[in-house]
């Protein structure tokens, strides 16, 4: 089977973990569904030879289990900032898109502690614009519809948020 269909295979099943995340209101269970997704993401980018994705889904994998069993303390984001940093600098692809995992990984990794839920979900935002630019950029182009479908589905339960929150204000 074709490397270009395979990878895009594994980026389908990561992407779809990540967009039905997208709909999740509770912090426990989007980390979870986001280690889940990194799996699957790792192996995408590997095949892909996205190795700057498959490194940062590595770091981050890494990152939300520490999230996911204990509150991640700012050393331990610093020691995750410098290995990614170092990975992408030792293995960085010929082009500066590639910075853009490692970028979005930092930005998550540096605010992921937000507990407004909607603040949280716009961090998801601005980091998952990042890595859609990267998988058109290698191709994994599953990953890259459902990265917009994450977009998409993050702003709808943003804006549901909201309206709830007004309404309970109204009150």
């Amino acid at each position: 089977m074709d490397k270009l269909l395979i990878g895009n295979m594994f980026a389908l099943c990561a992407s779809l973990i990540l967009a039905c995340s997208g709909l999740v209101r509770d912090k426990q269970r989007i980390i979870f569904m986001h280690c889940m997704q990194k799996l699957f993401g790792i192996i995408g980018n590997v095949i892909l030879g996205g190795i700057t994705g498959a490194l940062m889904n590595l770091t981050c994998l890494i990152r939300n289990i520490f999230c996911y069993k204990h509150r991640l303390g700012i050393k331990t984001k610093i020691v995750l900032i410098i290995i990614s940093t170092a990975l992408v600098l030792y293995s960085n692809e010929p082009s500066p898109i590639s910075f853009l995992p490692m970028i979005s990984t930092i930005i998550y990794t540096l605010l992921m502690d937000i507990k407004d839920v909607i603040r949280f979900k716009r961090l998801a935002l601005v980091t998952t614009i990042m890595w859609f630019v990267y998988d058109i950029f290698i191709k994994s182009y599953a990953g890259a519809i459902f990265d917009f479908a994450y977009i998409i589905t993050n702003l709808i339960t943003i804006i549901r948020l909201k309206s709830a929150k007004i309404k309970e204000e109204a009150k």
